[in-house]
């Protein structure tokens, strides 16, 4: 990761410049220093932009979508980041590990929120955060799956159209559409999927083919009788 002005490019000899003025070389290379622009600079510290728009959460599964940019300020006499709104603190050297630690302290903020066990102190906290934060976003990403009946009308390398049981048909392609590549016209399947905000399939998992609806509608009969 990189260090950058927020209008220009990579700072390495900036950033060389304030590290080597205290007399502490402690990275290895800007690859540890996160991408971050520097924003303003002043005689005691500088404050720069958290450069990412995303935040991986639960090893990378879903992510933290940034809707406002985080701010960070370096004191160059002690070489502190601090993290604006967010009340983490870490030594320059740690900078790679900003990451995790904003997603660590989302988490727990919002585990505690979930579990009504905010304090005055954490529920102030929680909502500057949670501006940072695109809570639609997070909540579709973080649904549970959902089952579902289809049935494939089309079959191709490429593609499969399914026809779900509300009678919405769609076409599914590349790695979406790779569980079912074992199916065939014709086959009905349940299967547990993941929507998006526009309810389009992003993920297919734990396929069961179903029997015919024919053969479906004989064994209820059966039962019934």
């Amino acid at each position: 990761m990189t260090l950058a002005y927020a209008n220009a490019p990579l700072i390495s000899e900036t950033a060389a410049a304030v590290f080597n003025a205290a007399e502490r070389p402690r990275l290895a290379s800007n690859a540890e220093l996160g991408h971050l622009k520097l924003a303003t600079a002043l005689e005691h510290w500088h404050e720069f932009i958290f450069d990412h728009n995303r935040l991986p959460l639960e090893g990378g599964r879903i992510n933290l979508h940034l809707q406002s940019p985080i701010k960070l300020r370096l004191d160059t006499i002690s070489f502190i980041f601090e993290v604006v709104d967010w009340g983490i603190k870490v030594d320059v050297s740690q900078v790679a590990e900003l990451p995790a630690l904003l997603a660590r302290r989302f988490l727990e903020l919002f585990s505690a929120s979930e579990n009504d066990a905010l304090t005055t102190e954490s529920r102030t906290a929680y909502i500057r955060i949670s501006d940072y934060i695109n809570f639609s976003q997070f909540s579709v990403d973080r649904a549970p799956a959902r089952y579902i009946e289809g049935e494939v009308i089309s079959s191709g390398k490429t593609e499969i159209i399914v026809e779900w049981h509300d009678g919405k048909r769609e076409r599914l392609r590349d790695n979406i559409a790779r569980p079912l590549s074992e199916l065939i016209k014709g086959d009905r399947f349940s299967a547990w999927v993941k929507l998006n905000s526009e309810n389009h399939v992003t993920n297919i998992e734990r396929i069961s083919l179903l029997p015919p609806l024919s053969e479906q509608h004989n064994i209820v009969t059966h039962a019934a009788d």
